[in-house]
């Protein structure tokens, strides 16, 4: 099948964060000599620096930073790290911004270039850090993350944002193995294998019950917390899903979920989300399953009768759930779990 190998990662709480506060978290690590756990200062950091929003126009007056950070970054000046530590520390800072900013509005849409470009940002802080007065150097760096996160928000989005000092969040949580399993009407008997979760959460909670349940499942996300041989961190946008490679895909309020947000604010990026279904579609072995939440009718379209079955199933709270079927044998309609 496929190597799933393990991601070098970081796990921050849960909380919402003012993007500010990891680079700033990740310097004050290093001029310690990293005597506090990474994951848990930065975790405190994040729970004292709850829901403040960086594209607040008072977002300057609302930038304040303790002193004991100030500290830190004269015993950084004093002794800087190396070039290797220094890009660690960087590209570490970039992943967990990613992270923060996803738990904020899981649905936004950052590119390869503007990752790049956030890297960038943070070397060029850490320069003018070395280099110029420390409230100089701060308030640069503020409003160069400031314009970066503006340009990468929905035009309906940037108005809304600018009074606000806080944001709140869209909801993005895991599900209870058996509640996914039970919303498409299965039991882990009937799924086929092997098994892919598009969206497994940060845990892959799923993957881990099937496999308690002798199921050959895997899990797929763009951030993995609790890394295994089974789990695999990467976009799913991405991920290569070979043809005919998979028993059963299930995805619950993960892609198709995007895809109606993308059709609604993000337009310009929805054929991106087509060519992620009619990928799904063709990775199914005959007999295979995809099984997702909630329903996308504008491109349920698209299988052929004459290869796929589809049933829709009611959802609890409204919406439908979806499980389309690759029919064993298309000539004669014969078809698995229909």
């Amino acid at each position: 099948m496929f190597t799933f190998c393990q991601a070098d990662y970081i796990k921050p709480g849960s909380c919402l964060v003012f993007i500010r506060n990891i680079v700033f978290n990740a310097v004050r690590i290093a001029a310690e000599g990293l005597t506090m756990d990474l994951e848990t200062a930065i975790h405190r950091q994040i729970a004292e620096n709850m829901h403040l929003n960086l594209l607040s126009q008072d977002m300057e007056e609302l930038a304040q930073i303790n002193g004991s950070f100030i500290l830190c970054l004269r015993k950084l000046i004093e002794s800087p790290p190396d070039e290797m530590e220094k890009e660690r520390i960087i590209r570490r800072t970039v992943r967990t911004t990613l992270y923060v900013l996803h738990r904020v509005n899981q649905f936004l849409i950052i590119p390869a270039d503007e990752e790049k470009k956030l890297y960038r940002i943070y070397s060029a802080g850490w320069e003018n850090f070395l280099l110029m007065d420390e409230k100089d150097a701060m308030r640069l760096h503020f409003q160069a993350l400031s314009r970066w996160l503006e340009q990468c928000m929905p035009e309906s989005f940037r108005a809304a944002l600018k009074g606000q000092e806080k944001t709140g969040s869209v909801v993005n949580e895991s599900y209870k193995p058996e509640w996914q399993l039970e919303l498409f009407g299965l039991q882990p008997r009937e799924l086929p294998e092997p098994l892919i979760d598009v969206g497994c959460g940060p845990r892959g909670l799923l993957p881990r019950y099937l496999r308690g349940e002798g199921i050959e499942a895997f899990g797929l996300d763009r951030y993995i917390f609790e890394p295994a041989p089974f789990l695999r961190e990467e976009n799913w946008l991405e991920f290569d899903f070979k043809p005919e490679a998979w028993g059963c895909i299930i995805s619950n309020l993960g892609f198709s979920n995007h895809a109606c947000y993308v059709k609604k604010h993000q337009p310009d990026h929805l054929e991106n989300y087509r060519i992620l279904y009619r990928s799904l579609l063709a990775s199914l072995k005959p007999g295979g399953m995809l099984l997702y939440a909630p329903e996308i009718p504008f491109f349920e379209g698209e299988p052929d009768s004459a290869v796929y079955s589809l049933v829709r199933l009611p959802a609890p709270g409204g919406g439908r759930a979806v499980r389309i079927t690759r029919k064993l044998n298309p000539l004669t309609g014969d078809r698995q779990n229909s």
